[in-house]
């Protein structure tokens, strides 16, 4: 009986073919977990690092200043926007927008918040389709080489030869199917996991947001 090896070496080109598109798919999807991962996990701990700074700070005004220098990311970006603009509006005699300092406040950090996001998850969109994608692909090649394969055999059986290519392309198409099932299920389960990372993110910095502008509005409120 042939092994996995060998009936891959002796397969029909189709089967190479999209054998090797899903190698080197599955490289791409490894590669982007991989970045995503890395990714996430740096964002979350300086999160976890400067919401405890924050807390633990006597002045807002301070910690401003003590984080101004430090590189870029989400919660960093997003301080840095409210304080910013709650000087703008002490500077300009405390004038108050249509919907409160509060709302205000929140509804701007909160569009700078989607825009930083949409650099975090891009790409996440593309597990999606291939979990979705790869199992019916890998589906349509087996049933492609399984029907060629039965072709085959019934023009050799009209001139009289006898073959047993069918169980062969079966085997063939099983392992194309399996192929496509298995990179189907790791981007599948790539993206839940990384889809729950950014739901978690999300809120945390959505809680953030909302602390901070409820103490730039308190703030406002007491120079008023």
């Amino acid at each position: 009986m042939l092994g996995w090896g060998d009936l891959w070496l002796n397969a029909h080109g189709g089967v190479h073919i999209i054998s090797v598109f899903f190698f080197l798919l599955s490289i791409w999807l490894w590669w982007v977990l991989l970045d995503k991962g890395i990714t996430l996990w740096r964002v979350l701990r300086l999160h976890e690092g400067f919401e405890r700074g924050f807390w633990d700070c006597v002045s807002l005004e301070d910690y401003y200043e003590a984080t101004k220098e430090q590189a870029s990311y989400p919660t960093k970006d997003l301080f840095m926007l409210g304080m910013h603009e709650y000087r703008l509006i002490i500077e300009s005699d405390l004038r108050a927008h249509g919907e409160g300092w509060h709302g205000y406040l929140s509804k701007l950090m909160g569009i700078e918040l989607n825009r930083l996001f949409f650099s975090l998850d891009k790409r996440i969109g593309w597990l999606a389709t291939c979990a979705s994608a790869s199992p019916s692909l890998g589906l349509l090649a087996g049933l492609w080489r399984m029907l060629e394969a039965f072709r085959e055999e019934k023009s050799l059986q009209a001139v009289g030869f006898e073959s047993q290519w069918a169980e062969v392309a079966l085997m063939e198409a099983l392992m194309v199917m399996v192929m496509g099932l298995g990179l189907g299920l790791m981007a599948l389960l790539g993206y839940n996991g990384v889809a729950s990372v950014l739901r978690h993110l999300y809120g945390r910095l959505e809680n953030f947001i909302e602390h901070l502008s409820m103490m730039l509005a308190r703030r406002l409120n007491d120079k008023k």
